[in-house]
């Protein structure tokens, strides 16, 4: 498949599009720019995180290799709501280079 700027814009899935979100959210949500960063537990093939403020919180995970890891945190907990990822549901594992924002707790 080729990849081009046009085609991009196209899909709704591409990673274009995908970066435009994640800028998209950031913009939006000043938790992610300036709230604490606390890492949580990491290894070498994954980097999970919380960023949090007075106002919000998230989590944030990335599998970094390209084979299922087990996630650490039960993100299919009520109090977890998936803001944007690269895959369309969540399960007990992380897929391959998966990356998911969650936001914990209520919505305000």
């Amino acid at each position: 498949m080729r990849y081009n700027a046009k085609s991009q814009i196209k899909d709704t899935f591409s990673v274009l599009n995908y970066m435009k979100s994640l800028i998209s959210l950031r913009k939006e949500n000043q938790t992610l720019i300036y709230g604490d960063f606390i890492l949580t537990d990491n290894d070498a093939d994954t980097f999970c995180y919380e960023r949090k403020d007075k106002d919000a919180r998230f989590y944030i995970e990335i599998n970094l290799i390209d084979s299922n890891k087990k996630r650490k945190t039960d993100v299919r907990d009520k109090k977890y709501r998936k803001i944007l990822s690269n895959y369309p549901d969540s399960n007990e594992f992380l897929r391959p280079y998966e990356v998911a924002i969650y936001m914990i707790g209520e919505e305000k």
